[in-house]
């Protein structure tokens, strides 16, 4: 005879004040760890901008990084940011989570030398007196890890998390060209023959990792173009739209870095500086679109 089971009773319904109190705790949380204004007097950009900096275009030639978007955060009193919704901080969280599972995977396969390294243009007693800023001021950040590699040696590594869709293109691609372009500068900055990526997907735990060759002349032609845009900043000039940005209508499949709008969950994502390039919020597609056809995927990335 078979077991019937139970079947519990089905009391349970979506408690609104909790859920307000949990999102009102997360805006409370971010608001209490902003760091206010960025100061026009010292300009000193983040690794984690260098996408932008570079304006790079990504696997199929199309923009990927808008200098626009670094010039918008230093003149915030003319061009405030559009605040960020609590879901999009919870997703953040997600990430640092990730982290701080992976430094525990790395140690135990026994790679793992430190983490949050700082490198770059830190201010005195917060910079690592072991790696000399070779920025010349411009550039600082954090790196995820420092790995001892099996045939690299000493090798800094970003690690990320990312969705099934973004994920399963970086597979095929390879890394994004701005999460490339940042681990290059700690390589540059460290000094080391070659840097890693990681991605974790966060919907299904999928690991992925690179390694390149430290590419030295590429960080040097970002941070030339990382001087001009502090001089252009510190003078209030804006910079151009990356070629091939086009304003979104109700919806454009491909408007990045603008707008996109993610098929599954139903969320718009823009630019918090959207409105001060296209002079409205971005629009919600009521209708589920066409996909546009895509281009054959092509290796690497460039920037202008």
């Amino acid at each position: 005879m078979s077991d019937p089971g139970i079947q519990p009773p089905n009391g349970w319904s979506v408690d609104d004040v909790l859920v307000k109190a949990t999102k009102d705790a997360v805006l409370s949380l971010r608001a209490k760890n902003e760091f206010g204004p960025r100061k026009r007097d010292r300009i000193t950009f983040r690794a984690s901008e260098l996408g932008d900096l570079a304006a790079y275009r990504d696997a199929r030639g199309e923009p990927g990084g808008c200098s626009r978007k670094t010039f918008f955060s230093f003149w915030s009193e003319r061009f405030p940011a559009r605040a960020m919704d609590a879901e999009t901080l919870m997703n953040f969280a997600k990430g640092n989570e990730e982290q701080e599972t992976m430094k525990r995977y790395l140690q135990e396969a026994g790679l793992y030398v430190e983490e949050e390294v700082r490198l770059g243009a830190w201010a005195g007693n917060m910079a690592d007196q072991r790696f000399p800023d070779r920025s010349g001021g411009l550039v600082r950040g954090k790196c995820d890890f420092i790995i001892r590699h099996p045939q690299h040696g000493l090798t800094p590594l970003e690690w990320k998390s990312a969705s099934t869709y973004i994920f399963d293109s970086i597979k095929k691609t390879g890394p994004k060209g701005d999460n490339a372009l940042q681990a290059h500068y700690y390589g540059f900055e460290m000094g080391t023959s070659h840097v890693a990526i990681g991605y974790v997907n966060k919907e299904n735990g999928e690991v992925v990792l690179f390694t390149a060759q430290t590419d030295t002349e590429l960080i040097e032609r970002v941070l030339a173009r990382a001087k001009a845009l502090r001089e252009d900043i510190a003078d209030g000039v804006m910079p151009d739209q990356p070629e091939g940005v086009t304003p979104p209508k109700t919806y454009q499949d491909r408007a990045w870095p603008c707008y996109y709008y993610a098929h599954k969950k139903k969320r718009v994502g823009a630019c918090p500086f959207y409105e001060h390039c296209h002079g409205a919020p971005p629009a919600v597609p009521e209708d589920k679109p066409k996909r546009s056809a895509r281009k054959k995927p092509a290796e690497g990335f460039t920037f202008e």
